[in-house]
């Protein structure tokens, strides 16, 4: 089990971007368009990162700061795997640069990856930018997912068996702890919203959030330990994408942040824990089913038995219809909408509010190496 939400954005009566981008953001600009021919596609990589800029302003004025993955196009420049440093962007940067040249095609996408960590919570969060986007669809995301912290400590004294052991040995304990993320999180979703039409003044926003359920597959396919021990032991590794949630991009399958998440949903289903209000996935985090409010019990359905395969379960007759959460999972928020994109970019729209024109810079003078200074984590 993990939180799971989204705020998409539509800049499209948004005609100027505050500022070029200034200090660390700045040297990302350049290094992406080292090799560029086109001035359009200069124009447009400066524009979005200028808008990821604001963005992380925004990010910084609820103290997140700790960058942990930078990716273009699906390939990650930049991974901090182990979140040394809470506020790296200069880390970021020289890594970027020492990976990064001339020949450079213009970019498809780009996300920056951030952790934060909640009373309660872990919070992973993903800028995402797109672009060209389909008709419809919101060409700007901030994707957002949280763990529950006191399952990932391992210095608690407690197996993280026993620890779930004590969640699901009640519906009512069980109800507590569920309601106790829920509102962490949807708070923090609230003043990330709030921080991003403050400091960016888009009106057009689109915020979501919800619990998502993850059921491994089954006997006869990818299948996860019944135990915290066995575990650990497990080599079925999940397949991530860029537009997968943060969650599977974050966290290797085996990785003892995100072990509970795969004991959940047996455990509900061995407890008889009353399940409502969710959404389940797959391994990888693809939609599976949508449970309503009323819900069902776990031990009554095999919609979450792990000794059988999702396919064989009567998932059908408890799921419901759910618009926003079809098989494609990118669909889910309405970051690409439903038609298809007839390849333009939004980006070359935009001017600069600062009273200058495009200045893409000096992009090759110094064979890329950072010059960051002392800003680089800054606006």
């Amino acid at each position: 089990m993990y939180m799971n939400g989204y705020i998409d954005i539509d800049p499209s009566h948004l005609t100027q971007v505050r500022r070029k981008p200034t200090k660390g953001f700045k040297r990302f600009a350049e290094i992406l368009t080292l090799g560029l021919l086109s001035e359009k596609e200069e124009q447009e990589t400066f524009t979005a990162v200028a808008i990821l800029q604001e963005i992380n302003v925004a990010l910084r004025s609820l103290n997140v700061t700790d960058v942990v993955r930078f990716t273009k196009d699906d390939v990650v420049i930049y991974d901090d795997e182990e979140s040394r440093d809470p506020d790296d962007m200069k880390i970021v940067l020289q890594g970027l640069s020492r990976q990064s040249g001339p020949g450079q095609a213009v970019f498809e996408s780009l996300a920056l990856m951030l952790e934060h960590h909640l009373a309660e919570i872990t919070l992973i969060i993903e800028i995402r930018i797109r672009r060209t986007h389909h008709v419809g669809g919101f060409p700007i995301q901030i994707a957002v997912n949280g763990l529950a912290s006191e399952f990932q400590n391992q210095s608690s004294g407690q197996s993280l068996d026993d620890r779930l052991e004590q969640v699901f040995a009640d519906e009512e304990s069980y109800k507590a702890t569920e309601a106790k993320l829920r509102e962490q999180f949807d708070n923090f979703m609230s003043q990330l919203e709030w921080a991003v039409r403050q400091k960016m003044s888009i009106e057009d926003m689109r915020r979501n959030s919800f619990l998502k359920i993850v059921r491994p597959n089954g006997p006869n396919g990818p299948s996860r330990p019944e135990t915290a021990s066995a575990f650990a032991g497990n080599d079925t590794t999940p397949t991530a994408s860029s537009y997968t949630d943060p969650v599977f991009q974050r966290y290797q399958s085996t990785s003892d942040s995100f072990a509970y998440c795969y004991l959940w949903s047996s455990m509900m289903h061995s407890h008889g824990t009353h399940v409502s209000d969710a959404r389940i996935v797959d391994e990888q985090g693809s939609p599976l089913m949508t449970v309503g409010d009323a819900g069902f019990n776990a031990a009554d359905s095999t919609a979450l038995d792990p000794e059988i395969p999702f396919a064989e379960s009567d998932a059908s007759e408890f799921a419901e219809v759910d618009s926003d959460f079809s098989l494609d999972p990118n669909k889910s928020s309405g970051f690409f909408g439903d038609e298809a994109s007839d390849g333009s970019s939004w980006l070359d729209s935009f001017s600069f509010g600062d009273g200058g024109g495009f200045d893409g810079g000096d992009s090759g003078g110094d064979g890329g190496a950072s010059s960051c200074g002392g800003g680089c984590g800054g606006d």
